[in-house]
């Protein structure tokens, strides 16, 4: 039955609780991590760049959180951060990897052979001298297809490739950003209906907003300064205001590392809010809903350690300095980056650390006892009323009807939540 007059309110946010790490051994040197179904069997998987390995290892979902051995696709010298997405429009999601070794300057496509397996990798060409660190894919023109932005850490700029819906990719624009970007994420600040561009400089200090003009023209219309080394940034409503933020980490070292608030307040007016101190050196940053009060937290790890955090969103985008600390494993781990998906079926965010020194990824299950997934009023079940909510947010970056977590209110999240309904909070 369902749970009578539960609300946010009086139920959340629920105490967390995760369970202890399960730590799978990877190649050398985990450098980044996503987590996404792959192989379309319903279960999340998580997809690990091995820089000093030349691959990516897929740990495939065999259900409830239960992974096969790891499969390896060479992918070039030192692949870095990759994107999953399907950019051939076979229904299959591909993988798309920057290799970061010196004078590699390519990204490689790893196709799906729509079979849940992959193909060997094909590879597109960056500039001479490029050095390609990070990549994200959106349909930026508007025509269906996933396009490609590249952020070429080696030559302080982005290189945005237009997708011709086979797969093929050719550039059409280059635009110089600040020293070494390192990481990217494409997203409507605007809410114009385009995807827009930001992307973090590791050895300027700034975070770059270009915005999406249409027809393929982009300008630089803001930069935000986020502290000295910043690291990894994640893109979130986190002040509820219907406006898309930047949370960026950054840190040199223990004393001066942590994450800023980029505050969204409309038309490209951004206003760093905060640098909050975490006391280790800040590394991956990701932000979801882990206690269910329906604002985003912020989950962040610190290479040279062994641990992460997950930081308590108060509801206006400042957070709570009494971390929730996870171990990602015995002595130095050092995690470096971080994903968050579901990966148990329980309807709770689940965290994946990858970790440099171990060689290995750390895995949580969420146990906090969270509303059933989909459940946008909090009213215990989800339904009817759930699914008015969803349509009511269409197209918007509404925090509780964004059930995938991209930013966006789209037909996945209509599709997740009428795959959920009937779910019921815990009693």
């Amino acid at each position: 039955m369902a749970c009578a007059g539960l609300t946010s309110a009086d139920t959340y946010p629920a105490p967390l609780a995760f369970s202890d790490v399960e730590n799978l051994e990877t190649g050398v040197f985990p450098s980044a991590v996503v987590i996404a179904d792959v192989d379309l069997n319903g279960w999340s998987d998580i997809v690990v760049s091995c820089r000093d390995e030349g691959a990516v290892q897929l740990f495939l979902n065999n259900g409830n959180a239960v992974f096969l051995a790891p499969v390896s696709l060479p992918c070039g010298g030192a692949p870095r951060i990759p994107a999953v997405s399907d950019v051939n429009g076979d229904g299959w999601p591909d993988v798309v990897v920057p290799d970061w070794q010196v004078g590699a300057d390519r990204i490689a496509l790893i196709l799906s052979d729509g079979a849940g397996g992959f193909l060997a990798s094909e590879y597109l060409a960056t500039n001479a001298g490029s050095r390609p660190r990070a990549v994200a894919l959106a349909d930026l023109n508007g025509d269906g297809d996933e396009d490609l932005v590249v952020a070429n850490n080696g030559a302080d700029d982005l290189t945005i490739f237009e997708n011709d819906g086979t797969g093929s990719f050719a550039p059409v624009l280059t635009i110089p950003v600040g020293n070494a970007p390192g990481s990217l994420s494409i997203a409507d600040f605007d809410n114009d209906g385009l995807r827009d561009i930001a992307v973090t400089s590791r050895l300027e200090r700034t975070t770059t907003f270009v915005r999406n003009l249409g027809n393929n023209a982009f300008e630089i219309v803001a930069t935000a300064d986020v502290g000295v080394g910043p690291r990894d940034e994640v893109v979130a409503d986190v002040n509820g205001d219907g406006r898309l933020d930047v949370v960026v980490s950054s840190g040199t070292d223990n004393t001066n590392s942590g994450f800023t608030v980029v505050l969204n307040l409309g038309a490209f007016s951004m206003r760093e809010l905060a640098f909050h101190e975490i006391g280790h050196i800040a590394h991956g940053i990701d932000a979801r809903d882990f206690d269910g009060d329906g604002d985003r937290d912020v989950l962040i790890v610190n290479v040279g350690s062994n641990s992460a955090y997950v930081m308590r969103n108060n509801g206006n985008g400042t957070f709570a300095f009494s971390p929730h600390f996870l171990s990602t494993g015995a002595g130095l781990t050092s995690p470096a980056y971080c994903a968050v998906g579901e990966l148990d079926g329980e309807g709770g965010p689940d965290i994946v650390t990858a970790n440099i020194a171990t060689n290995d990824i750390g895995v949580f299950r969420n146990l906090t006892p969270l509303p059933p997934h989909g459940d946008i009023d909090l009213d215990g079940v989800v339904g009817a009323a759930d699914l008015a909510e969803l349509i009511g947010a269409w197209g918007s970056p509404d925090l509780l009807a964004d059930l995938d977590g991209d930013g966006v209110v789209t037909a996945s999240d209509l599709a997740d939540l009428i795959g959920r309904w009937g779910a019921q909070s815990p009693k």
